[in-house]
């Protein structure tokens, strides 16, 4: 794909919504205030790019992967966004643990690129190309700024509504998620967790929180 056919800006626009990590940036009344952002937003859009949620446009994971390829390449030799449909590589994949819109960026974060090895994504099931959040040992999910995995616009989640814990099961690693007191409750594959007590998660299991459903992503070694 030739840049010249890209819409005007269409490569800022990826790099905007890769640094910018205050939701409040990435919402369709700021971002139309950009000159000339509308062709490059709808094309970004409709090639799988970006994808909206909650009233802000996020990246998917092509246009994650398409963003860090922007940004890392030299003015001069900055080129088209390339096909990324393939699944990418782990170490690509750690990379949204500090670019993440639903996970605040903090030390916590920096800390695990070193010392942590990324089993375990989260899919939304609505929207279907949304970037999958990853998961680490300890996450707390919940509607709170505090929380590790951040959904302030469930308004049917907790403050702090489930944790998240990887324990090795026979030398592999294993996903659980623990209750924490929610409000409306922690559903793994349709079945509601008591107060305090952990599920086990399988590649594919769905977890319901509040009006969000995820699935859960084990990545292959």
């Amino acid at each position: 794909m030739d840049v010249a056919n890209l819409p005007e800006n269409t490569e800022d626009l990826l790099v905007y919504l890769l640094v910018t990590a205050e939701r409040s940036g990435r919402t369709y009344e700021t971002l139309r205030r950009m000159k000339n952002v509308e062709p490059a937003l709808a094309w970004l859009m409709e090639n799988g790019y970006v994808y909206e949620y909650w009233g802000s446009l996020d990246l998917t994971l092509a246009g994650l992967q398409a963003a860090r390829e922007i940004q890392n390449s030299p003015q001069e030799t900055q080129h088209n966004v390339r096909d990324t449909t393939q699944i990418m590589p782990n170490s690509n994949v750690m990379i949204m643990l500090d670019t993440h819109p639903l996970r605040p960026r903090r030390e916590r974060s920096r800390l695990a690129l070193e010392n942590q090895v990324l089993h375990f994504l989260l899919a939304f099931d609505v929207p279907k190309n949304a970037l999958p959040i990853p998961v680490l040992d300890g996450d707390i999910l919940g509607r709170i700024d505090e929380a590790d995995i951040n959904l302030p616009n469930d308004n049917f989640l907790s403050g702090q509504h489930c944790r998240f814990n990887i324990k090795l099961t026979e030398g592999r690693p294993t996903l659980y998620v623990t209750d924490l007191e929610s409000r409306n409750g922690t559903y793994v594959n349709k079945v509601r967790l008591t107060k305090g007590q952990s599920g086990r998660l399988e590649h594919g299991s769905r977890v319901a929180v509040g009006n969000t459903l995820l699935l859960v992503v084990q990545i292959p070694r």
